[in-house]
């Protein structure tokens, strides 16, 4: 999906929750949008980005992921007594997203990979961007041990790479694997 596609995905989704009747949506997105956030621009590193963009760049930009995003957002809304989505219930929508999404990628890979929670767990305490190999290894080694189902350390950083967990770099400038 391109930026422009899912932007008349999600306008035809907000016409026809505004106006059921409507065959097809006869409102640009910016106007649907605006019937329903009170925020059109957010902060993102330090720089001004509209709202759309924003969600983009936290999802996998996939339809169900800002239908699902927007819809947390919302429920943040009402629970807070306000009729349109707020910079706040956006933000606030991050963590719960992130939340419902590994939940997701774990339960896609459990039939690949009995122990993937527990990897999405060793992730989450490495907690950086960047991971060398021998880092990866080494916590991978002292939380797993070495059993016969067990994968090795490589395969799992392929089914990692392969579920778009992890990226890969061949080669930095010190010629060691990064991950």
């Amino acid at each position: 999906w391109g930026e422009h596609s899912l932007k008349e995905m999600l306008n035809h989704r907000l016409e026809r929750a505004i106006n059921p009747s409507s065959p097809k949506a006869e409102n640009s997105f910016i106007k649907n949008w605006s019937r329903v956030a009170t925020v059109s621009r957010m902060t993102d590193n330090e720089r001004m980005i509209d709202a759309f963009t924003w969600i983009w760049r936290r999802t996998h930009s996939r339809p169900r992921d800002f239908v699902r995003y927007m819809r947390i957002a919302a429920k943040y809304a009402i629970a807070k007594g306000n009729e349109k989505i707020t910079s706040h219930n956006l933000i606030r929508a991050t963590k719960k997203y992130s939340e419902e999404f590994r939940d997701e990628l774990i339960h896609e890979m459990s039939s690949q990979m009995t122990i993937a929670k527990e990897v999405m767990q060793m992730l989450q305490q490495i907690n950086q961007s960047e991971i060398l190999f021998s880092m990866f290894d080494e916590t991978y080694s002292r939380i797993f041990s070495k059993g016969s189902n067990v994968p090795s350390v490589l395969d799992i950083l392929k089914r990692l790479y392969r579920y778009n967990i992890i990226g890969y770099i061949p080669k930095s400038t010190q010629d060691y694997a990064i991950f």
